[in-house]
């Protein structure tokens, strides 16, 4: 229902609105002064506002402009006796949308009325359209470069493959020993394995994203988790001399799905190590507020640039700092999310003012943990 605020000092002026718009079906309140009505527009949330000029304390100009202030967009309707080109060209240029003179004809109210929240309705149907239009045009553009990565990291391991395979084909032709035979045959596996880890996390987000993933939470220590993971990554850490730090409680104990919260630490961990410089300190530290754990991963590499930090959780999207062509399908950030979102928790990124980035989440904690402080 539509919501009508009328704003006037006069009593029988505001009692004939009433009756009026009731008439045709709008909800509507009312407010004696300035004042008043943007007390109760805060609580009421107008979807039109009949404002009176002339108002002891306040007058209707001067209320409009601490709407449009505060960047309201509700329409709002002068209701004024003077009717002076000054006034109507002070009031549109302050956000008036339309003027409505005392006394005023009660048809006429009403096509008023209908006609500047129709216009509302017009607007705000034109501005879905342009943001589905801009949304859908961003979602193109965002496939149309996942098909780009996609083409090179499946077309450069399956012309590996044939290669090798080929490259066996004739050893074997022409006698060549075993051992040559068998490294480009392992050669060819390891690239079959690249590819379908490609399609496995292609089918993995759509699988988290449509709710068919079957994620199973179970008490489990978040210590026991970051250390298992950190251990995957150590021979990664040391060939670029960086310490992995982590500083979790002991008994900390987290509600998780132990291999898809592994499974995002690995992510983190890994992109942190991968653009850290070498000799650098990746952090893994804990804070815990609102009955939620905060886990962060935090790095001293390139950071994200601050229009990039929702992007950059998008599927199909890489930070414009770490995508030099060099391939990858963007899509380890947003299994992330979706695994994050997936356990209740939220993830984000921010950069840190001495250089490096923080990706942080959250998760819930086991009601039976002892009380920490933040």
């Amino acid at each position: 229902m539509t919501r009508i605020l009328i704003i006037d000092d006069t009593s029988e002026i505001r009692e004939v609105i009433r009756l009026l718009l009731e008439t045709e079906g709008y909800e509507i309140s009312e407010a004696a002064s300035g004042k008043e009505g943007l007390e109760i527009s805060e609580k009421f949330r107008p979807n039109l506002i009949l404002l009176d000029h002339h108002m002891p304390n306040m007058s209707g100009i001067t209320m409009l402009r601490m709407y449009r202030k505060q960047e309201r967009r509700i329409p709002v309707i002068i209701l004024t006796a003077d009717m002076s080109q000054s006034l109507a060209v002070q009031a549109f240029r302050d956000g008036a949308d339309d003027f409505l003179q005392k006394p005023f004809d009660p048809d006429f109210l009403k096509i008023v009325v209908h006609r500047t929240i129709e216009a509302r309705e017009n607007r705000r149907r034109l501005c879905e359209s342009e943001t589905a239009r801009k949304a859908a045009e961003k979602a193109n553009q965002m496939k149309s470069k996942f098909l780009s990565n996609m083409q090179h990291e499946t077309a450069t391991p399956i012309h590996h493959i044939l290669s090798y395979v080929g490259l066996a084909k004739r050893g074997i032709a022409k006698g060549k020993p075993q051992e040559k035979i068998l490294e480009d045959l392992s050669n060819a596996e390891e690239d079959g394995k690249r590819l379908m880890t490609y399609i496995r996390r292609i089918s993995e987000l759509s699988k988290l994203e449509s709710g068919d993933d079957n994620i199973v939470c179970k008490d489990e220590s978040l210590k026991r988790i970051v250390s298992l993971t950190t251990s995957t990554l150590t021979p990664k850490a040391k060939a670029k001399n960086i310490q992995i730090d982590t500083k979790i409680p002991e008994k900390l104990i987290v509600q998780m799905d132990t291999s898809r919260i592994g499974q995002t630490l690995t992510e983190l961990l890994d992109n942190a190590i991968q653009f850290s410089p070498e000799n650098s300190t990746v952090h893994v530290t804990v804070k815990m507020k609102d009955e939620m754990v905060c886990i962060s991963v935090v790095d001293a590499g390139v950071g994200v640039p601050k229009n990039e930090t929702e992007s950059i959780f998008h599927p199909f999207t890489q930070s414009s700092r770490t995508d030099d062509g060099s391939g990858g399908t963007g899509l380890g950030l947003a299994i992330a999310k979706r695994i994050i979102l997936n356990h209740g928790g939220k993830i984000r990124v921010e950069n840190r003012t001495e250089g490096g980035s923080i990706f942080t989440f959250t998760l819930p904690i086991v009601q039976n943990n002892q009380k920490k402080e933040d």
